[in-house]
């Protein structure tokens, strides 16, 4: 379910508040795991379940907007593509994210 789901980079947090404040904001988290907003503090996002996160975030909007309502839900999801590939050449190991396969980064 949603709520199992691991909150990684590249991962996108829609929040919808209705009431006092009537908004909708669509969130990244960054490369670092966190989900910057100019409504709340920077929130570290990353390694979280979305049950969890989705918490925190209503617990810091609702403290600051009294009467607003926070609807949230995932948006699109990158976490799937954080996959490693790791080669062994001359004594040094080369890691590869899948989407920079054509990218050598030492490890």
């Amino acid at each position: 379910t949603q709520d199992n789901y691991l909150i990684g980079p590249g991962d996108q947090i829609i929040i919808n508040l209705q009431g006092g404040l009537n908004d909708t904001i669509n969130i990244e988290v960054d490369k670092e795991g966190f989900i910057v907003s100019d409504l709340m503090q920077p929130i570290l996002a990353m390694g979280k379940n979305f049950k969890n996160l989705k918490k925190e975030i209503k617990n810091k909007l609702n403290e600051r907007f009294l009467e607003t309502s926070v609807y949230i839900t995932l948006g699109e999801l990158k976490n799937i593509t954080n996959l490693l590939a790791f080669f062994k050449q001359t004594g040094f190991f080369w890691c590869f994210y899948i989407e920079e396969l054509f990218e050598k980064k030492k490890c």
